[in-house]
């Protein structure tokens, strides 16, 4: 077998081999391509995900804000209640003296008009 035999046998396997190579090639960049695009995905969810994170700690901070909010009003509440309470007390009071008050007017009011009899 000379060389030019030898060469007519490797030509058709190596033809075959460089066939598959350009098809594993091909599906490299398939698969480069869709890993790319995987990545980008990744990244989107990333800073979606980063984003919801974000509001999330920020909605947390406003909901503490609310609480500590209501607890002083609460407390204010409870203070007016006080007052309320307090005023309560005063109103009887004087609806008391003024109950005495009257009851002295008539008191001098009779002995008035028993004096000028």
């Amino acid at each position: 077998m000379d060389s030019e035999d030898r060469l007519n046998q490797l030509e058709p396997l190596l033809s075959e081999a460089m066939t598959i190579l350009d098809r594993h090639t091909a599906q490299l960049q398939q698969h480069s391509a869709i890993l790319n695009q995987l990545l980008a995905a990744s990244v989107q969810q990333s800073d979606n995900i980063g984003f919801i994170l974000q509001e999330q700690a920020e909605m947390r901070a406003v909901q503490a804000e609310m609480r500590a909010e209501q607890t002083e009003t609460r407390a204010e509440q409870t203070e007016i209640r006080v007052g309320q309470a307090s005023m309560k007390a005063q109103l009887t009071d004087v609806q008391s003296q003024q109950v005495t008050m009257t009851e002295m007017l008539n008191t001098v009011l009779d002995k008035l008009n028993t004096l000028s009899k």
